[in-house]
Formats: structure tokens, C-alpha cells, sequence
């Protein structure tokens, strides 16, 4: 099916017209921003040009001055503090920063992770477990706002419970002493799309800010500004919306990791082939830090992981992320046998469904959660993958394709299911091995009340012809970065180009490699996951693309999203 394409309105031009003169950037550039609803020159600024100081006051964040009071209580009294983090790199970096802040101003906090094998969030077992060895409170890292068992449970035995969360809230808040989280219905903070860690952010700079109005306080305050590159690693990661708050977290955190990387990082970059002296972006974090950082987590024990960020001893850190590593490629063979049994499943029954809802017994629950994207990218479709265990219970990641609230369908099948939890584009579920078929059912139907198009609409920056697309552009672009979710790098239309070439390219003939022509102007296209819609030498075509340098042949390149 043809893909549709959205333009800007002719205003666009105008407004972009004047910024590129007041703002002395490239007119393309100035097309861009404009078309996302940037049009004054100090908005502009504040995008192009993110700094600490533009970052909203946490005014408004439920519970948070409550939270940072509490935590102040216990630095000063010298209280055994307890963090207790999820085990993705939001939570663990989350941890991270809590614990090595805590550890700057003299304190030993005790550290646990969630664990595959206990089950995902803060559970009662956790809370004895920090108990036992003293902690009178317990700061929860990107988990806690759906634990309302192991929160009671921590009220019972009277210790406190500050949760650092953002995933979605409840109609009923839990028993938390204090629940900071942007997503909460009484929350006022004009930038909810904070991930975990810029919310632990927050906390030890209010922290920080309380402790230096404090008479009795007489030890060297730290900077927080130095735990960004660990906001930059977990927000990334975690694909929070790089805009607002996050977007000058990111920018900062970054800038930090290509100056000064933390021993760990520096190892963790080094056996994820990213060179000495090379810039770690978006990209780096998202497709070489993240995934080894994720896989200890997602094959059981993320410990590994949490001991490499916070390690500043260069050969301990080798170690780690040489472990981290190897436990990646596990990952990746686990990963692939399950896609290809779930893309059997699809194509035998489901590639008419609007949503997939796969399931396999022996499935590593593990791994669910990036076959699901997989699944949503190739089929452009939501995908729930279901890990089916001997206790007759399935546990299941889903991913939205970008069109669906895949939690508020999910809210609206919760008749199927056992439990569930996430947000808009991931979320995760346990469901009965016999409800299974009826969830597929139920949420195949809440997609059908939706209107969800059959074709996905891709949204244009601006409409070029394949001259506009050269190293002038490609520089001139640089100013938009940090790109990513909510701020995805541009997207452009050509018309009408003629393919010169067409050919699959990669191991298993996966992707396709294309030479667009544009009069006399001709430049190398690339499509991944496209291999199997190679037009024909000769055709004409429309193709979104986002533009990019070529790594292997120089130049710039066109990387297709869709023609």
C-alpha cells in the first residue's frame, strides 16, 4: 500500500524565511524547526541552543519537595538509605545516580536491582531484603507506581517508600510516602515526558540545594551536573521524548560522555566498537551502549551493569564490559530464534490482525520485548510478544507502531488479562496460557474502533529535490541534535525521482540498496528491512527519507523510510 505523506502549510515558508535570516541558520533548517511548531527567535534559541537554566523548576511535580525533605532528613541524621531500581538502563542509571551521589556526600547506601527471576517491580521480598540490612528508607528508581503490595508492605513494617517513576499512574494512588511522577493526574509540571533518571536528577539537585541551606551541614556539596552523561545513557535508552527537559539533559549529559566518559562507559565503548576519540550520540548510546547494558538485565541479574557505570577502576571495568558483551551475544542468538518462530506464527494466521499477538513456551521472557519491536517495525503494526512458562502464566512485552496508546488498549482488554503496565508505545503483561486467544480477540477489536489507517502517515519537513540533499544540508542539520524519539531527525520528500539501480544488499538479502536520479543529479539510497519491495530498475517513485552521512563511501546518502 502507498504510503501517505503529510506536508507543511505555505505559513511555514514565511515564518522560515525570516528565522533563517534573524537566527543566520540554514533555510532547510529553518523549515524544520518551523514545521515543528518553533516560530519565535527565542523558542528557536532554547531549541537550537538547550542550557541547564532553561530547564522547568520541578513546581507542580507532586510529592517532589516532600521527597527531596525526606531524603534531606535522612543524610542528616545519617540514616541507611536503600535504592531500589528497575533492571533496564532507566532503572539502573536511575540507581546510579541516587547511589553515587548518596556515596559523594559520605553515605554507603545499599543497592538492589530488580531481577528476571523474581519478577518485574518492587516486590515484599525486596523491602525485607533492604530491612534486614538496616535501611529505614528506600528510594524505588523507574519502578514502584503499580507495586501496591510490596508499598503496603513497606508501611506495615515502617519504612518509607520515595518513588522516582514515570510510567503510568492508577486511578488510586499507591501507598508510596512520597510517588514522584510526572504521568500522576494531580501533576502540574509542564514536561512530562521526563524518563526515571532526570527525575533522579531532579532529586539530588534539589537535594544539593536543601543540604546547602542546612546550618548543620558542613561537608563539600557535589555537582550534580556531573551524573548527566548517566541521564543522557538512561533517557536515550529508555526513547523518552527528546524535547523539553530531556532534550537539554540529553545535550549536556553527551557533551559530558564525548569529554570525559566514566571508566566504565569508556570500556563499555570499547568492545562496542565505537573508537577511541568517536562522538557518542544518540545512535552510539541507542545501538551500541544500550543493548549490552540492557542484556545483563534481560537475561536475569543486572548487577553487571549498575557495576560497570558506577566503576571508576579502568581494568575492573574491562571486565564488566567484556561480560556485558558476551551476555549481548547470548541475547542476540536468543533474540533471533524467537523472532523467527514469531514471524511463522504471524505469517501461518495473523498477517491480516491489526494487532500480532504471538506466543511461544520456552520463549526467553527476555528478549519478548525487542522481538515485539521487530515485529511492529517490519509489519508496521502493533506487536505483543507472549513467553509462555511452566506455571501456566504467559508473560508479554507489546510495542506500539506509533499510532496506537498501546496501555489504554490494553486497559481496555484487562477483562483477559492478569496484569499489566507501560505506557502509549511499550507495555508489558501477564496473561493466562487459555485467555490468550481471547486477549488477541480484545485488543484486535479495540484496534478496529480506533482509527488506525491501514497506512501509516509519514510527516515531511519539507519537500526537496536531490540536489538540496548535499554536505551544505548535512552540516547544517547538526544544529538539531540531539535527535530521536519526539524529536526525530528530519524527514524530507522527493518527487518523482527515477532508480538507476536497485539492488538487496546484506546477509540474508535484508535490505535495499537504491541509486536515485533527479535530472542530472543522482545519490545512493539505502532501506533497511526493505529488501523485499526492490522496484524496478527504470520506475519512478516518491521516497521519504532522512538524509545521512555514508559512512562506507562518503558522501551523503538517503536513508529511505518509505517509498
Amino acid at each position: 500500500m502507498c504510503p501517505r505523506y503529510e506536508e507543511p502549510d505555505q505559513r511555514v515558508g514565511d515564518i522560515a524565511q525570516r528565522l533563517a535570516a534573524e537566527l543566520d541558520i540554514h533555510p532547510i533548517v529553518a523549515r524544520v524547526i518551523v514545521a515543528r511548531g518553533i516560530e519565535t527567535p527565542e523558542s528557536a534559541r532554547r531549541f537550537l541552543s538547550p542550557r541547564l537554566g532553561d530547564l522547568d523548576p520541578p513546581m507542580g511535580l507532586a510529592d517532589f519537595s516532600g521527597a527531596v525533605e525526606r531524603l534531606a532528613v535522612a543524610v542528616l541524621q545519617g540514616e541507611q538509605i536503600g535504592i531500589f531500581g528497575d533492571y533496564d538502563v532507566d532503572g539502573i542509571t536511575s540507581s546510579a545516580v541516587v547511589a553515587l551521589y548518596l556515596k559523594k556526600l559520605g553515605l554507603d547506601p545499599v543497592v538492589r536491582l530488580a531481577h528476571r527471576d523474581r519478577g518485574y517491580g518492587l516486590k515484599t521480598g525486596d523491602i525485607d531484603f533492604l530491612a534486614e540490612r538496616g535501611c529505614s528508607l528506600i528510594v524505588a528508581c523507574d519502578v514502584g507506581t503499580s507495586d501496591v503490595d510490596a508499598l503496603q508492605w513497606a508501611k506495615e513494617r515502617n519504612l518509607d517508600v520515595l518513588v522516582m517513576d514515570h510510567h503510568q499512574v492508577p486511578e488510586n494512588l499507591p501507598p508510596a510516602t512520597a510517588l514522584v511522577n510526572p504521568a500522576r493526574h494531580d501533576s502540574t509540571f509542564p514536561d512530562p515526558g521526563l524518563a526515571s533518571v532526570g527525575l533522579t536528577f531532579y532529586l539530588v539537585a534539589a537535594l544539593r540545594t536543601r543540604l546547602q541551606s542546612e546550618k548543620k551541614w558542613s561537608g563539600v556539596l557535589p555537582d550534580p551536573r556531573e551524573m548527566l552523561d548517566l541521564v543522557a545513557l538512561g533517557t536515550v535508552a529508555d526513547v523518552a521524548p527528546l524535547i523539553g527537559g530531556n532534550r537539554v539533559m540529553v545535550s549536556y549529559g553527551l557533551d559530558l560522555l564525548g569529554r570525559s566518559p566514566r571508566a566504565g562507559v569508556k570500556a563499555l565503548a570499547q568492545v562496542a566498537g565505537v573508537e577511541d576519540g568517536h562522538r557518542i550520540g544518540v545512535r552510539e548510546v541507542a545501538f551500541n551502549l544500550a543493548p549490552r547494558l540492557n542484556a545483563a538485565g534481560r537475561l536475569g541479574d543486572a548487577a553487571p551493569a549498575f557495576d560497570l557505570v558506577i566503576e571508576s577502576d579502568a581494568q575492573r571495568a574491562r571486565f564488566l564490559a567484556r561480560q556485558l558483551d558476551d551476555l549481548n551475544q547470548t541475547r542476540r542468538q536468543l533474540q533471533q530464534s524467537v523472532l523467527e518462530a514469531a514471524e511463522q506464527q504471524v505469517r501461518w494466521g495473523q498477517a491480516g490482525d491489526r494487532v500480532l499477538v504471538v506466543d511461544g513456551q520456552g520463549w526467553h521472557p527476555g528478549v519478548v520485548g525487542i522481538v515485539a519491536a521487530r515485529l511492529a517495525e517490519t509489519y508496521v503494526r502493533p506487536a505483543v510478544v507472549i513467553a509462555l512458562g511452566d506455571d501456566g502464566l504467559g508473560r508479554g512485552s507489546g510495542r506500539s507502531d506509533g499510532r496506537m496508546d498501546l496501555y489504554e488498549s490494553l486497559s481496555q482488554c484487562e477483562e483477559t488479562l492478569v496484569s499489566f503496565g507501560g505506557h502509549a508505545a511499550a507495555a508489558g503483561l501477564v496473561v493466562r496460557r487459555d485467555k490468550i486467544g481471547a486477549f488477541r480477540r480484545a485488543i484486535n477489536e479495540v484496534a478496529g474502533r480506533s482509527d488506525q489507517s491501514e497506512a501509516r502517515s509519514w510527516k515531511v519537513d519539507a519537500v526537496l529535490s536531490l540536489s538540496d540533499v548535499n554536505e551544505n544540508l548535512m552540516r547544517g542539520l547538526d544544529v538539531l541534535e540531539p535527535t530521536g524519539a519526539g524529536n526525530p531527525a528530519a524527514q524530507f520528500l522527493v518527487r518523482s525521482v527515477r532508480v538507476d539501480g536497485a539492488r538487496v544488499v546484506g546477509r540474508g538479502g535484508d535490505h535495499l540498496s537504491m541509486v536515485l536520479r533527479d535530472g542530472a543529479v543522482s545519490r545512493s539510497a539505502i532501506g533497511f528491512s526493505m529488501g523485499a519491495r526492490a522496484p524496478a530498475v527504470g520506475s519512478t517513485i516518491d521516497v521519504v527519507f532522512t538524509p545521512e552521512w555514508d559512512l562506507y563511501r562518503g558522501g551523503v546518502q538517503l536513508r529511505i523510510v518509505d517509498f
